[in-house]
Formats: structure tokens, sequence, C-alpha cells
């Protein structure tokens, strides 16, 4: 029995994505049970989903103990859900089933339900500007509504170097701000100075990140289509 490997992602000459399992098939390789999973679920039923899964839930614990102005535990469980967030591209691709459209899409909607959840949370609890959330969610929005629409028309999501920095610094921007109104609680003044200028620095680096990246998406996908 020849040894399974995973052949890197690449496209077709119709500029669409073949999955890696599909080759490895075709080329006579034993699939694991995680690429025939992979295979009849198009990418959605794999362990890197239920990491995407486990993220959505603690972000939105999190986004419950914001809400009740439970600083800390909303800190932690926004945390642990970016640390998901974090992993569960690298372990799609240790396993071998990250460039399946199913599960790219599984990840980009769960991103997408997260970035709502804490961008909600943080505006009720009053802690994130509102212009600050503007800034921080927008091109996450627009990036979120071209991808369904680009779906529709056979494209394909795809995040560029920009995309995934300006989506770390998403993360960021409500716990400087929820950093900010504890320190202030707390009559630390200078820390909560510092921490919400912090917050808005971040949140005009998540737009331009998140600009750019959307820019190059939708100009990728429109000569596509």
């Amino acid at each position: 029995m020849r040894a399974t490997r995973h052949i890197p992602p690449y496209n077709n000459d119709l500029g669409q994505p073949v999955p890696g399992p599909d080759r490895d098939e075709a080329a006579g390789l034993t699939l694991t049970k995680w690429q025939k999973l992979a295979s009849y679920t198009n990418g959605v039923a794999t362990p890197a989903t239920a990491l995407s899964v486990a993220g959505a839930v603690l972000t939105g614990l999190g986004s419950r103990e914001l809400i009740r102005h439970n600083y800390g535990s909303a800190v932690g469980a926004v945390a642990a859900g970016a640390i998901c967030d974090a992993l569960d591209g690298k372990v799609a691709r240790a396993l071998g089933v990250d460039s399946y459209v199913g599960g790219r899409y599984a990840d980009a909607g769960l991103d997408g339900v997260k970035s709502a959840m804490v961008a909600s949370a943080s505006a009720a609890s009053g802690t994130l500007p509102r212009a600050a959330a503007a800034l921080t969610y927008s091109p996450k929005a627009a990036g979120w509504a071209s991808s369904i629409l680009f779906k529709i028309q056979g494209g394909d999501p795809q995040t560029s170097a920009e995309g995934k920095i300006a989506e770390a610094v998403r993360w960021t921007v409500p716990l400087m701000f929820i950093c900010s109104l504890a320190a202030k609680e707390h009559s630390l003044n200078s820390v909560s100075k510092i921490t919400n200028g912090l917050g808005w620095a971040e949140s005009v680096v998540a737009f331009a990140l998140g600009a750019k990246a959307f820019a190059g998406y939708a100009k990728s996908q429109s000569n596509k289509n």
C-alpha cells in the first residue's frame, strides 16, 4: 500500500482550485479518513471546521460576558476564540484537507459571524466607539458580502497577506477598548489613555489593510468571471 501524501493546492485551466485529496486519489494514493470525509462533504466535515465552530462558540460566550461587563472572562473567551481561528487553517493544511471550497466557505462564514458578534457586543456594552467599529469592520462586511456574491458566480474565497494581518488586528481592537474601560474603572487613567489610543490606531490599520485586501480580492474574482 502506497503512503498517503498531500499535494499542494493548485488551480486548473479555469482558475478553479483542485482539491489535494482528489489529486491524491487520482494518483492512486491511499487517503486518510479525514481526506475521505472531506471528499464526501466538500471539506466541511473536518477537525479544522470543528475548531472554527469551537472558536465561534467561545467568541459568542465572550460576547455575552462583554455585554454583562464581565471584562476578564470576556477577554479570556474572545482570546481563546481567536486562538482557534489562528489554528484552524494550520490543522486543515496538516491533514491535507485545506483546498475544498466548502471548507473555505465554512471558515469564511464563521469568521464573519465571530466578527459580527464581537462588534455588536462591543457596541452594545459601550466599550467600542461606533466610529472605531465602522473603521474596523466595514472592510470585513464588504468582503463577506462579496464572497457570497462571487460564490454565486462560481468564485472561491481567497485571503491575501493583507487580509490575514487585518483579521489578526481586527481581533485586538475591541480588546484594547475593553482594557481601556477596565483600566479607567480602576482609576488607571494613564493605562486607559494608552490602550484607548492603541485601539484607535489599530482600527485605522485594520481599515487600511482590510480595504486593500478587499480591493485585491474583488479585482481577482471579477477577472475570473
